[in-house]
């Protein structure tokens, strides 16, 4: 099956370059649960993203669904660029604050949709970045790979003093084999949820929870930061873990990312997978996007 990639944004010109896209596992872009940009600051600094949404569970009250609450974290973000003077934990903040003073339930953040988020800020030769859950900032440099992400979800789940949310996840696994209806998966995934979102965000529970991108804007107070120095022609990429539920050699693949560009590069990494699923997403592929920056060679 192929799967139409969609490009989002190009910067790329004599100087820059740089590029986004976004694959919906559906196939459909107005399905799509992630989301990626680059774009430049007032201060003409670089801002790169990746935002992969998460399922609300089955009895959830909010009206809003996870594409709603992306796209909204998506509009945020360029709102927290405008004031946060390339900090990328108040450019995360600002973004949830938005989603906070638009969203009207008035119910409580496990009830309402959240996400995963990376933000990377890049200004010369500095990398800033800060981010929530699984979606990464991967830094390529000739044969050097350094990756950037926040594991505290997959740690919450093999926690043992979690135990429910351990069972269910041991029980979708279990199920989801002998599952083959798409809507009996989506059931499924929905089912075991609520669990997964009862210690999300949890200052309560510091050993146990995981944070999130939802309604509260205390969560970019826990984001996982860097600040750090690349050489000229590094590249940055901020991905949801969708695109690596495989590994990727990125030594050997950031040059088909910097000629055919984003869309087409996540267009061969489905390619070469085929029609795989990752036992969570009940597609044959999850959702997955990209955004990249090359440094230029001449950079201060």
């Amino acid at each position: 099956m192929s799967l139409p990639c969609f490009l989002v944004t190009s910067l790329s010109g004599s100087a820059l370059l740089a590029d986004a896209a976004t694959c919906a596992a559906s196939g459909q872009l107005e399905d799509n649960q992630d989301a990626a940009g680059v774009f430049q600051d007032p201060m003409g600094r670089t801002v790169l993203y990746a935002i992969d949404g998460v399922n609300i569970y089955a009895g959830a009250k909010c009206v809003h669904d996870t594409k709603w609450h992306v796209r909204a974290l998506e509009d945020g973000l360029r709102i927290g660029a405008l004031l946060a003077d390339g900090e990328p934990r108040l450019v995360l903040r600002e973004a949830i604050e938005h989603v906070r003073d638009i969203h009207a339930c008035g119910i409580s953040d496990v009830d309402h949709p959240a996400a995963a988020m990376m933000v990377a800020v890049v200004e010369g030769l500095r990398v800033r970045s800060a981010g929530l859950a699984d979606t990464s900032l991967i830094v390529v440099d000739g044969n050097s790979v350094r990756r950037f992400s926040d594991d505290r979800h997959t740690r919450a789940c093999e926690n043992p003093e979690n135990v429910e949310l351990w069972a269910a996840w041991k029980r979708q696994h279990a199920q989801w084999r002998t599952v083959r209806s798409l809507d009996e998966r989506i059931a499924l995934l929905k089912r075991v949820e609520r669990p997964y979102h009862e210690v999300r965000n949890r200052i309560d529970l510091p050993d146990r929870t995981f944070w999130l991108a939802s309604i509260e804007p205390i969560a970019a107070d826990y984001a996982i930061t860097t600040d750090f120095k690349v050489r000229p022609g590094a590249t940055l990429i901020v991905s949801t873990d969708g695109l690596e539920s495989k590994p990727i050699d990125w030594p050997s693949s950031v040059q088909k990312l910097h000629v055919d560009g984003a869309a087409a590069f996540l267009r061969h990494v489905r390619k070469m997978r085929g029609d795989i699923g990752d036992g969570i997403w009940p597609y044959p592929h999850p959702d997955m996007s990209i955004s990249f920056v090359q440094v230029p060679l001449f950079s201060d």
